[in-house]
């Protein structure tokens, strides 16, 4: 058991030593097999473009009101108008599919009658 053990430990010892050798040398050209990019080629320089700042239309909105004397007719005008303004954008980032609605004339017949496929489903 004790000799299974110690072969066992220098073989894992061999291997890890040829593991190590083949490692590429951090700084030395690299094996290129010629797809893609040469990456022993200098990387193109990269331009940086500072993220441009956009102001959150909820804090002008927030400030709009509370410079509006609380339960007011005027706040509550604006406070409508903010909120329609909010679901406005919102409706505008949840779009989940571009050619999926259906219009009411399709949903709904003109003449008051059901669909064959509504009286299927009872």
């Amino acid at each position: 058991m004790i000799k299974r053990t110690v072969s066992m430990l220098a073989i894992a010892l061999i291997l890890s030593g040829c593991a190590v050798g083949t490692l590429p040398q951090r700084g030395g050209p690299i094996a290129w097999d010629g797809l893609g990019r040469d990456p022993n080629l200098r990387p193109p320089p990269q331009r940086r473009h500072l993220p441009e700042v956009a102001v959150d239309p909820t804090i002008e909105e927030d400030a709009r009101l509370a410079d509006l004397a609380p339960r007011s007719s005027e706040f509550f005008a604006a406070l409508r108008k903010i909120e329609a303004d909010r679901d406005k954008r919102l409706g505008a980032k949840l779009i989940i599919c571009n050619g999926c609605s259906v219009s009411a004339s399709k949903t709904e017949p003109s003449d008051g009658t059901r669909p064959n496929w509504i009286s299927d489903i009872r």
